[in-house]
């Protein structure tokens, strides 16, 4: 009797934690719960994963929660609660500037200096670097040559842990680049990963609309059209009616969530979504419905060439990045994604059609997507 009263106590416990949106066969809602389980079970620290799975070639378009809301456990995952998704939001970031292309606002090929005001003009001057050799299109692949004020070194994160309530702007930021780094490379020559090339993107955006750069984003982005309901730029913009609190944010164990935004938030990160807004911005970015002109997108995917002195294969920090996307390879297929620094990720594999958008409180997503595709691919074949 305790054996039964035991079994149906942890099946309870099961069904509380772990939620869906039906709208998605249920042979795949199984795959997709059973998935989400073996990896919160398999990683240290994790405490809850939220994924959406878009491929509407084999009929799905699936939303499930796993897991709990807050290191207490007490209080299942929500669907849909939003979360602070970090550099994901340079995809976003690089589509509204490829947007303003479109709209003849600024060229890819400008310099930087047309445009970014002469305070920071002279930041960068004064720091050795030739502001008017940087253009657009360097800062969108990461080959500015920009050093990166975030992640450049633990200077930033040190400043960041020892005073979490100081409110950052992007001045700030761009000085914090100046005196903690030099410049990694020409620019053009050589890939180097830069969310300090991001703010000024942000900067540009608002230089141009005279707007704040996440009404601007939203306007340029359709967001309102494809009923992002849940994506909102933090400090800036208010979240709609009726949305839920935004998750907490950890970082192996330790609680992020009461540092201010302000640290990530001027074009490098700042958005807040939720896996479903971002599968559905992923696949209508790929499906024709956030840019005119189709050869927009091929602009964005196309491949980036460096410097004749510089080997991606030999440069261990060497990541395929296009413009706001990185190209991968998985199981023979080409996707593009994007990840942010406290679990986000999103996927788009364009010979599946599909899309995938996944969120963890505290924990890593490799295996977990690497998982969905090869089941993604197999039920394509199946088929």
């Amino acid at each position: 009797m305790k054996t039964h009263s035991t079994l149906l106590s942890l099946l309870f416990t099961i069904l509380l934690i772990c939620s869906c949106d039906r709208q998605t066969s249920d042979d795949h809602q199984e795959v997709f719960q059973q998935l989400m389980k073996e990896h919160l079970n398999g990683a240290s620290f994790n405490l809850g994963v939220s994924m959406t799975v878009f491929a509407p070639k084999v009929g799905i378009n699936w939303t499930g929660v796993c897991g709990f809301n807050d290191l207490k456990k007490k209080e299942p995952l929500e669907i849909n609660r939003p979360f602070r998704i970090a550099s994901v939001t340079k995809t976003f970031v690089a589509a509204t500037i490829l947007r303003m292309e479109e709209e003849t606002m600024l060229h890819l090929s400008d310099p930087i200096t047309q445009y970014i005001d002469s305070s920071y003009i002279n930041l960068l001057v004064n720091d050795g670097y030739e502001p008017h050799k940087i253009s657009i299109s360097h800062c969108l692949t990461h080959t500015s040559g920009l050093f990166n004020y975030a992640q450049g070194g633990r200077s930033y994160l040190d400043k960041v842990v020892d005073d979490p309530h100081h409110k950052w702007d992007r001045r700030q930021q761009l000085e914090h680049a100046m005196e903690f780094g030099s410049a990694v490379g020409q620019p053009g020559e050589v890939f180097h990963y830069s969310d300090t090339g991001y703010i000024l993107l942000g900067h540009i955006i608002e230089q141009i609309t005279g707007q704040h750069y996440g009404v601007a984003m939203r306007k340029l982005l359709a967001f309102d059209q494809l009923q992002l309901d849940h994506t909102w730029l933090e400090y800036y913009e208010q979240p709609g009616d009726n949305i839920p609190e935004e998750l907490f944010r950890y970082n192996r164990g330790e609680d992020f969530s009461h540092f201010d935004a302000s640290v990530d938030l001027f074009g490098g990160g700042g958005l807040i979504s939720s896996t479903s807004d971002l599968a559905v911005f992923l696949q209508a970015l790929f499906n024709d419905e956030v840019f005119d002109r189709p050869e927009t997108l091929q602009h964005m995917l196309s491949e980036v060439s460096y410097g004749e002195d510089y080997d991606p294969a030999t440069d261990k920090k060497f990541l395929d990045y296009r413009k706001g996307l990185y190209r991968i390879s998985l199981y023979g297929m080409d996707g593009y994604m994007h990840s942010g620094f406290w679990g986000t990720v999103i996927l788009h594999i364009p010979d599946l059609k599909a899309t995938i958008a996944i969120d963890t409180l505290n924990g890593s997503t490799d295996r977990l997507i690497k998982k969905v595709v090869w089941y993604l691919k197999n039920l394509k074949s199946a088929n």
